[in-house]
Protein backbone atom coordinates (compact mmCIF):
# COMPACT_ATOMS: atom_id res chain seq x y z
CA UNK A 1 0.00 0.00 0.00
CA UNK A 2 1.34 3.29 -0.65
CA UNK A 3 0.79 6.30 1.47
CA UNK A 4 1.03 10.31 1.18
CA UNK A 5 2.31 12.45 3.85
CA UNK A 6 0.94 16.58 3.89
CA UNK A 7 2.28 18.93 5.86
CA UNK A 8 -0.38 21.48 6.16
CA UNK A 9 0.50 24.42 4.05
CA UNK A 10 3.26 22.63 2.88
CA UNK A 11 2.07 21.04 -0.80
CA UNK A 12 5.08 21.27 -1.87
CA UNK A 13 6.73 18.55 0.84
CA UNK A 14 4.23 16.76 -0.81
CA UNK A 15 5.76 12.92 -0.55
CA UNK A 16 5.34 9.65 -1.62
CA UNK A 17 6.58 6.13 -0.02
CA UNK A 18 5.80 2.42 -0.79
CA UNK A 19 6.40 0.15 2.57
CA UNK A 20 9.60 -0.52 1.32
CA UNK A 21 11.04 3.25 1.48
CA UNK A 22 9.63 3.93 5.47
CA UNK A 23 12.31 5.57 5.91
CA UNK A 24 11.20 8.58 3.81
CA UNK A 25 7.80 8.95 5.98
CA UNK A 26 10.21 8.28 9.03
CA UNK A 27 12.52 11.51 8.03
CA UNK A 28 9.08 13.34 7.21
CA UNK A 29 8.08 12.83 10.31
CA UNK A 30 11.04 13.95 12.12
CA UNK A 31 11.32 16.86 9.95
CA UNK A 32 7.76 17.94 10.28
CA UNK A 33 7.62 17.50 14.51
CA UNK A 34 10.90 19.67 14.74
CA UNK A 35 9.48 22.85 12.66
CA UNK A 36 5.73 22.43 14.58
CA UNK A 37 4.00 20.94 11.95
CA UNK A 38 1.10 18.63 11.75
CA UNK A 39 1.31 16.02 9.51
CA UNK A 40 -1.38 13.22 8.28
CA UNK A 41 -1.06 10.07 6.68
CA UNK A 42 -3.30 8.71 4.35
CA UNK A 43 -3.60 6.07 1.83
CA UNK A 44 -2.93 7.19 -1.86
CA UNK A 45 -5.80 7.27 -3.94
CA UNK A 46 -6.31 8.49 -7.97
CA UNK A 47 -4.86 10.58 -10.36
CA UNK A 48 -7.37 12.66 -12.34
CA UNK A 49 -6.64 15.01 -15.73
CA UNK A 50 -9.55 16.86 -16.88
CA UNK A 51 -10.86 17.83 -19.90
CA UNK A 52 -14.24 19.01 -18.61
CA UNK A 53 -15.58 19.26 -15.41
CA UNK A 54 -15.36 16.22 -13.48
CA UNK A 55 -16.50 13.86 -10.43
CA UNK A 56 -15.35 11.21 -8.28
CA UNK A 57 -17.20 8.37 -6.79
CA UNK A 58 -15.98 6.63 -2.93
CA UNK A 59 -14.58 4.29 -4.60
CA UNK A 60 -11.62 6.54 -5.73
CA UNK A 61 -9.94 6.52 -2.47
CA UNK A 62 -9.08 9.43 -0.09
CA UNK A 63 -6.19 11.37 -1.34
CA UNK A 64 -7.45 12.92 -5.27
CA UNK A 65 -4.76 14.50 -7.31
CA UNK A 66 -6.84 16.40 -9.81
CA UNK A 67 -5.24 18.66 -12.55
CA UNK A 68 -7.70 20.79 -14.26
CA UNK A 69 -6.25 19.96 -17.79
CA UNK A 70 -5.44 23.86 -18.43
CA UNK A 71 -8.74 25.30 -17.32
CA UNK A 72 -10.67 25.98 -13.82
CA UNK A 73 -12.92 23.09 -13.65
CA UNK A 74 -15.42 21.75 -11.47
CA UNK A 75 -14.95 18.66 -9.14
CA UNK A 76 -17.92 17.06 -8.07
CA UNK A 77 -19.39 13.98 -5.28
CA UNK A 78 -20.77 11.61 -7.23
CA UNK A 79 -23.15 8.47 -6.05
CA UNK A 80 -23.56 7.38 -2.36
CA UNK A 81 -20.95 8.25 0.38
CA UNK A 82 -21.03 6.96 4.06
CA UNK A 83 -21.54 9.47 6.71
CA UNK A 84 -17.76 10.95 7.75
CA UNK A 85 -16.70 10.15 4.32
CA UNK A 86 -13.73 12.19 3.90
CA UNK A 87 -11.10 13.28 1.19
CA UNK A 88 -8.00 15.04 0.53
CA UNK A 89 -8.31 16.97 -2.95
CA UNK A 90 -4.78 18.06 -4.09
CA UNK A 91 -4.92 20.73 -7.34
CA UNK A 92 -1.52 19.44 -9.11
CA UNK A 93 -2.18 21.99 -11.96
CA UNK A 94 0.59 24.85 -12.72
CA UNK A 95 -2.37 27.81 -12.78
CA UNK A 96 -6.20 27.52 -12.39
CA UNK A 97 -8.50 26.74 -10.16
CA UNK A 98 -10.29 23.07 -9.05
CA UNK A 99 -13.88 24.25 -7.50
CA UNK A 100 -14.78 21.01 -5.23
CA UNK A 101 -18.58 20.44 -5.02
CA UNK A 102 -19.83 23.17 -6.99
CA UNK A 103 -23.56 22.80 -5.72
CA UNK A 104 -22.92 22.66 -2.27
CA UNK A 105 -19.75 23.35 -0.74
CA UNK A 106 -18.55 25.58 -3.58
CA UNK A 107 -14.74 25.14 -2.03
CA UNK A 108 -12.16 26.95 -4.49
CA UNK A 109 -9.08 25.06 -4.44
CA UNK A 110 -5.84 26.98 -6.45
CA UNK A 111 -3.05 25.54 -8.17
CA UNK A 112 -0.51 23.69 -5.77
CA UNK A 113 -2.92 24.05 -2.61
CA UNK A 114 -5.34 21.29 -1.29
CA UNK A 115 -8.32 20.36 0.30
CA UNK A 116 -9.59 18.24 3.27
CA UNK A 117 -12.96 17.82 2.80
CA UNK A 118 -15.88 15.59 4.72
CA UNK A 119 -19.67 14.41 4.01
CA UNK A 120 -21.63 14.35 7.11
CA UNK A 121 -24.09 12.42 5.78
CA UNK A 122 -25.80 15.44 3.84
CA UNK A 123 -23.56 17.64 2.97
CA UNK A 124 -19.72 18.34 2.13
CA UNK A 125 -17.83 20.45 3.88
Amino acid sequence: MKFSLLRKGHSDDLEQSGDNRMFEITNLARKSFAEGFNITVVPTGNSFTLSAHGTFTAADGRVLFVDGGGASRNFNPSGTFDRWSEVVVINVGATNNIVFDSAGANQTIVAGAWAHCFFDGADWH
